[in-house]
């Protein structure tokens, strides 16, 4: 059986051997390699742009974050100073009518 699987191959690498169209195969079927080949480069930048274009946005939103809280707690403290000043001028029904209308 194998002496006739080695006769079978050899025939075959004579036969494609004498194909006038081997060389056109041939070229082709690297092509098709190189491409393959390209293909996978192409997708492994890709997803290492799409990474680093997360990891740019994720710094970003976090920065966007940190700059709402610290204006947030400014606008906080500018409301405590405003209802400290008036309880201090007005009196304390003023402040308590102030933090009604802030919403406290």
């Amino acid at each position: 059986l194998q002496a006739k699987t080695e006769q079978k191959a050899r025939e075959a690498s004579f036969t494609w051997s004498l194909n006038p169209n081997r060389e056109k195969i041939e070229t082709r079927l690297h092509l098709q390699s190189l491409a393959i080949t390209r293909m996978g480069d192409l997708r492994e930048e890709k997803e290492e742009l799409e990474g680093r274009l997360i990891a740019g946005l994720r710094r970003r939103v976090d920065a966007a974050e940190a700059e709402a809280e610290a204006a947030k707690a400014e606008l906080q403290a500018v409301r405590e100073g405003l209802a400290g000043g008036l309880v201090h001028e007005k009196g304390p029904d003023s402040a308590e009518a102030l933090a009604k209308a802030l919403g406290y």
